[in-house]
């Protein structure tokens, strides 16, 4: 069997982050080019700018412009995922998408010794990552783990790929871990046998230190090394009682930084020492022996309360939410101490903090039958877990109030209302202390009216038609993205009317080859379309389909020009 090496210098880096969720955004409004409807044979009876496909000219588009898509191929197909930017409906509505055959890479992840031959790597995971991706925020990421000899299988959609390798051996004090690796030289097609070396023990940069906040010995906190990009180029490690750690670093490794932060996910530690915080500032490194001495932390403390609800009754299973702040008219610190905890049957918390401000947070159970977010309460924490208010008097309790109630008018593009079916998704955007909270929604009704119940604050509204019905012109129009506001509890509100986009039909075929070479359409794919939103750096799906039999999508798109950011 052949084989393949990946030579050159590896470098070193962290597997990249996912990325965070779309901006909200609203679309405006537009024109249909003519041409559309008409009967046809071929593109020279249809008007400037229309195709025929099926029988019927299809107009372009007037106002949306450059957009990008993803196709995915059913689960059971031998194609690989497509995406394509840069489209331009204004030059035609019509849009096919032929798929591939992905990429097979079979290979072995080995390390070299000291002395003697290369031996297997056992725990390890290869991580492929796309190196251009069409979509800016969509970046293809596969992670595949070595089995017991060291060896990988994979199976990649046609591109170009880095290639990582991250150790997972346990990490020990007397034994760092090795340092993930990324080779210079990408994956671009099939292959077999590739061969991803790891250096020699005695080839890595060796780092140990202890680590101290207001010179005591900072125990159980995580040190990680990070190069210029804040990228990790080493595996982290705990310290010891006496803040001792050790890191092993790649050869000829690039200048870098120390970052401390908690152990555990959680931010917990040695409840007798208090928790250790994340550091704000990295502090620099170099190889040999290092002292990192880093501010002191205040003194540790717990803060006691109970969350209740707008009648003063205790809420159980409440999650508490707590964030270290500054003092006020004082040095900015220089670390940040998260925590958070759920209510008891009874509704009291406890957290384990240091002593200084704090802002507060309490995440009910979500649910219509559930009270709302509380709003945030600043508590600055004293010795014996006394909470101060800012007021001046203690803190006892979190109320969480009742839920925002609203509705609102969904319209065609002539004013008209949409009528049933339209489903409603709203998607609070996070604030410093809570993420990932939902509203409930309804469908509008026949007058085109929905209802939303939820926390207050801003939201991301996603409006999306039924699924296309002869029957039903209303179901002919795009989906739309808008930002509305819920305020606090009260009588229900009245949001803007939100005025759907004039529709623009884009139309297609997904075809790839078959086992034997021959091209066939491919039932079953998924066709998504989607614009860049107004900052430049996401994009919002606008549109999706799935193929027939025949390998034919058809979706509706908004004809607009590039989404903004303003309310409907």
């Amino acid at each position: 069997m052949p084989v393949t090496r990946l030579k050159g210098r590896p470098r070193w880096a962290a597997p990249c982050a996912a990325l965070a969720a779309a901006a909200a955004c609203a679309l405006g409004s537009a024109r249909v080019s003519n041409g559309r409807g008409t009967p046809c044979s071929s593109d020279p009876q249809c008007g400037s700018g229309s195709v025929c496909f099926l029988g019927e000219c299809r107009g372009s588009a007037s106002s949306i412009s450059i957009v990008a898509a993803e196709v995915r191929p059913p689960n059971d197909s031998p194609l690989g995922l497509v995406q394509r930017a840069s489209i331009d409906l204004r030059q035609s509505a019509r849009v096919d998408f032929p798929l591939l055959v992905p990429l097979t890479v079979t290979g072995i992840v080995t390390q070299a010794q000291n002395s003697g031959p290369v031996v297997a790597v056992a725990a390890a995971n290869v991580i492929f990552t796309q190196s251009a991706a069409p979509i800016v925020d969509r970046v293809q990421r596969v992670v595949v783990p070595v089995d017991g000899a060291g060896a990988f299988t994979v199976r990649l959609p046609a591109a170009s790929w880095t290639v990582q390798v991250q150790p997972t051996a346990p990490c020990l004090p007397q034994a760092p871990c090795l340092p993930p690796a990324i080779f210079s030289t990408p994956i671009s097609a099939s292959a077999t046998g590739v061969e991803l070396r790891l250096p020699a023990f005695n080839s890595l940069a060796r780092v140990r230190g202890t680590t101290f906040a207001g010179g005591v010995p900072l125990d159980y906190a995580r040190v990680t090394a990070v190069d210029s990009s804040a990228e990790p180029i080493a595996a982290s490690a705990t310290t010891a009682n006496d803040g001792g750690f050790a890191l092993l670093l790649p050869p000829g490794a690039p200048a870098f930084q120390l970052q401390v932060g908690p152990a555990a996910q959680d931010g917990g530690g040695d409840p007798s020492s208090g928790p250790v915080p994340s550091f704000r500032l990295a502090t620099p490194g170099a190889t040999g022996e290092l002292q990192i001495m880093l501010d002191p932390l205040t003194p540790p403390a717990r803060l006691s309360g109970t969350v209740v609800d707008p009648n003063g009754a205790p809420l159980a299973g409440a999650r508490v939410y707590a964030i270290s702040l500054d003092d006020p008219g004082a040095a900015p610190r220089g670390w940040v101490l998260s925590r958070s905890t759920s209510a008891g049957a009874d509704g009291t918390f406890t957290l384990a903090l240091r002593q200084g401000p704090y802002a507060l947070e309490a995440a009910p159970l979500n649910g219509t039958d559930q009270p709302a977010l509380s709003a945030e309460q600043q508590v600055t924490l004293t010795s014996g877990g006394v909470g101060q208010l800012a007021d001046g008097g203690s803190f006892s309790s979190i109320s969480c109030p009742g839920k925002s109630r609203a509705h609102g008018l969904v319209t065609r593009p002539d004013g008209t209302p949409v009528g049933a079916g339209f489903q409603i998704t709203a998607s609070r955007l996070a604030d410093r202390l809570v993420s990932g909270r939902t509203a409930t929604a309804t469908a509008t009704d026949d007058t085109g009216t929905y209802h939303l119940t939820g926390d207050s604050g801003q939201y991301r509204l996603e409006i999306v038609p039924p699924p296309k019905d002869p029957a039903a012109p209303a179901s002919d129009l795009p989906r739309k993205i808008v930002s509305v506001e819920l305020a606090g509890a009260g009588p229900e509100a009245v949001l803007p009317t939100v005025q759907l986009s004039p529709p623009l039909e884009v139309v297609g075929k997904v075809h790839g080859p078959l086992a034997n070479g021959a091209d066939a359409p491919v039932a079953g794919a998924t066709v998504d379309f989607y614009a860049l939103d107004a900052s430049g750096l996401r994009t919002v799906q606008i549109g999706s389909s799935v193929t027939d039999s025949r390998g034919i999508y058809r979706v509706v798109l908004p004809d607009v020009s590039q989404p903004t950011t303003q309310q409907p």
